[in-house]
This record gives structure tokens, sequence and C-alpha cells, in this order.
């Protein structure tokens, strides 16, 4: 045998030998996987639900006119600029606020001052969402009130779901398999 043909069995060899660790790793892969530990029940499709862009996700499901559909969203649009406003003025007031409690020494009266601050900015949220929502029942069909009052009765009937219980699958697996 000469020596080139030596150092390719040889080489060939190392090699084989090299990827053998490789290939005993990858055996468990191609084995039965253990099924998952959390059985969780598969939930039923969506119902085809007709989605208009803004509008206000509790009005789906309604068969709204295209002029109520018109109504609504321009309602919707003109409030943006107002609640853009709230939520940066109620950003910058957090902002403060956590500042404040990470400063060197704490000022109760500023603490006091942007909680109230916090406050105004919440309670014109609330209000501008209860007119918001009066003029949208105003738009709104006698039979789409009582539909949409119905929804939300059987939204409130659902009961809280009990925590999932995690239990640990006993394998009858070798260990050197599971790796």
């Amino acid at each position: 045998m000469n020596t080139s043909t030596l150092y390719k069995l040889t080489l060939a060899a190392g090699l084989i030998g090299l990827s053998l660790p490789l290939l005993l790793q990858a055996q468990p892969l191609l084995q039965e996987r253990p099924g998952p530990a959390l059985e969780r029940p598969i939930s039923p499709p969506m119902p085809d639900i007709k989605m208009t862009p803004g509008l206000p996700p509790y009005l789906r499901g309604l068969d709204l006119s295209e002029a109520q559909e018109d109504q609504i969203f321009a309602l919707m649009h003109d409030q943006i600029p107002a609640l853009r406003e709230q939520q940066k003025q109620r950003r910058h007031a957090l902002d403060d606020l956590e500042a404040l409690s990470k400063a060197g020494s704490f000022d109760e009266r500023k603490a006091q001052q942007l909680a109230e601050k916090l406050s105004e900015i919440e309670k014109q949220f609330v209000l501008s969402r209860a007119r918001n929502d009066f003029k949208i029942n105003g738009i709104l069909t006698a039979d789409q009130r009582k539909q949409l009052e119905e929804t939300k009765a059987q939204f409130g009937k659902h009961k809280a779901q009990e925590p999932v219980k995690f239990t640990p699958q006993k394998s009858q697996k070798s260990a050197l398999t599971l790796i």
C-alpha cells in the first residue's frame, strides 16, 4: 500500500470517527418524541365577523349600515388628536413620577401634584370615552343597541378558567435517548 492511499484511508476513518458522535446525538430526533406536558384544548375557529378598520372592537358582529360606519369612523377619527395628547401628558407625568421616586430625596408635595395631574388625565379619558359611547349609542338603531347589550351580558357570563396544573410526564425511554 502506498502512502497516499494510507493517508486517504486514515483521513476517511478520522472523519467517520469525528462524525459518529454527531450522528448519535441526532438519533433521538429521528425517534418518537414524547408528547407535550401540557395539553390545551383546541379552541374552535373564530366566526367570520365583519371587521371594519376605525370602529371600536365591541361593535363587531353588529350589522351596521355604511352610513353608520362612516358616522362612527368620523367620530372616532376626530378624537385621535385629543387622545394622543392625553397619552403624551400621561406618559410625561408617569416619567416625572418615576424620576422623583429615584431621586436622592423624595418631595412629597411634588409627588402629590403629579398624582393629581395623573388622576385628572385619567378622569378626562374616562369622561371622553363615556361621551363617545353615548354618541355611538345615538347612531345605533334600537335593535342594534339591544343586540349590543345582549352581547355584553353574554360576555359577562363567562367563567374564569381554572389554572392549568403542571404534572411532569414520566418517560419510558432511557436517559441517553432523551438527550
